[in-house]
């Protein structure tokens, strides 16, 4: 069992649970992408990672437990409404799982909490989604600008490519264009790129597809 800790603006605040995690699931899920070739049959392609999630389950105790990490406490909905106020700031917290290489900047999806009976426990049930960093910039009315030290940049203009076009037909995928024109299937994401597409389905019978030069 290990010990989570939640922290705010470069632990200026922070907020150890004090009762041990009976069980806990990071889920780190993946863009894929299946397609169908006449030559090779089904084809995966493996896009970038999605973002992390987790949900902790667990309660803040009213009184010194013989289990729990630590004994000095926080009053149970002190705890609450500092998570409440974490939340509605909108900005992203820090989770850290002691004993794991877990310790991510996560954003507050849902938090709910109950008191528990016989006791005064209070229980929740948080759901932390993983906040990547975009180096963005907030103004005062909380909007939000990119930093111009960002190192994302504009996309293409590929109205200037000058590479050839095909016209889709029933059939076709982005893997064949790729095999026939680029020599290498592997290399659909670069047509899919060249069209402003995210990925290979948008294959409209009688669209024109952008052919990037080899």
């Amino acid at each position: 069992m290990q010990q989570a800790i939640l922290s705010f603006k470069n632990r200026a605040e922070v907020l150890e649970l004090p009762v041990p995690l009976q069980e806990w699931s990071l889920d780190s899920p993946q863009n894929t992408y299946t397609f169908n070739t006449l030559e090779t049959g089904d084809i995966l392609a493996l896009g970038a990672e999605q973002l992390k999630s987790i949900t902790i389950s667990s309660f803040f105790p009213s009184q010194k437990y013989s289990f729990l990490y630590t004994k000095n406490i926080k009053d149970p909905w002190e705890c609450v409404n500092m998570i409440n106020r974490w939340k509605n700031s909108k900005e992203p917290i820090r989770l850290t799982i002691v004993g794991t290489n877990i310790n991510l900047n996560m954003g507050i999806s849902k938090f709910s909490y109950d008191k528990m009976d016989g006791t005064k426990d209070v229980g929740f049930t948080l759901e932390l989604l993983e906040y990547p960093n975009l180096n963005v910039q907030r103004y005062k009315d909380g909007t939000q600008k990119y930093s111009e030290k960002s190192k994302l940049k504009p996309r293409a203009n590929t109205t200037k490519n000058k590479g050839r076009l095909h016209m889709v037909k029933k059939g076709d995928t982005m893997w064949d264009m790729a095999e026939k024109y680029l020599g290498n299937g592997r290399r659909w994401r670069e047509i899919a790129k060249a069209n402003g597409m995210k990925s290979g389905w948008d294959l409209r019978v009688g669209k024109s597809i952008k052919i990037p030069k080899k």
